[in-house]
């Protein structure tokens, strides 16, 4: 990825007070009014109109930001209730997720401008480039020879010599740490 949810944990060290939850994909209304309520400490219900009014007293009374993570699996449902806390207690409410959540935020034709309207800033976090990657592999041997890049932002490496693999994974790893990303690697 591109290091978004690297950046959300790290804000939330440092803000304790931040609610955090991570959608899942088909996670319904009940599931994610059920996971604030949980994470602000309380007790779910099954009514969600019920679980909205009660998750936004509790917001309005505390100071708190709401962060929701993968959010571009939020029904249009869920990210209306989503408002709707926002409507009540005015809790400070990010949304991180793929290019898709904007389209998701505006809905398919344009029937959630209501909702869209409430986003007043965005950002778009940007991975490695392909050129960036490729000037990286180059310091290890050739392509396609040693290293290849496919889907823009993956790759595979040949080490000739084994006992080298381990340091340059490191090495790699620290790279990618050093620009505030991170990369997922395997040895084999």
């Amino acid at each position: 990825g591109s290091g978004k949810t690297t950046a959300v944990k790290e804000f939330i060290k440092s803000n304790p007070t931040a609610v955090f939850i991570e959608a899942i994909p088909g996670m319904g209304i009940s599931s994610v009014l059920s996971e604030i309520s949980i994470a602000i400490g309380l007790q779910p219900s099954k009514n969600s109109e019920s679980m909205i009014r009660a998750i936004a007293k509790e917001f309005k009374r505390r100071e708190a930001v709401l962060i929701i993570d993968e959010a571009e699996n939020l029904t249009t449902k869920t990210l209306e209730a989503i408002r709707r806390i926002w409507d009540f207690s005015e809790v400070p409410t990010v949304l991180v997720g793929t290019f898709a959540l904007i389209n998701n935020l505006k809905g398919r034709n344009g029937e959630l401008l209501q909702l869209y309207s409430r986003v007043s800033s965005t950002w778009k976090f940007r991975g490695l480039s392909e050129d960036d990657l490729k000037a990286l592999l180059l310091t290890f041997g050739k392509s396609p020879n040693d290293w290849e890049i496919y889907r823009g932002d993956e790759f595979q490496m040949e080490v000739k010599n084994p006992e080298d693999a381990l340091l340059i994974a490191f090495q790699i790893k620290a790279f990618f740490k050093s620009i505030n990303l991170d990369v997922r690697m395997s040895l084999g």
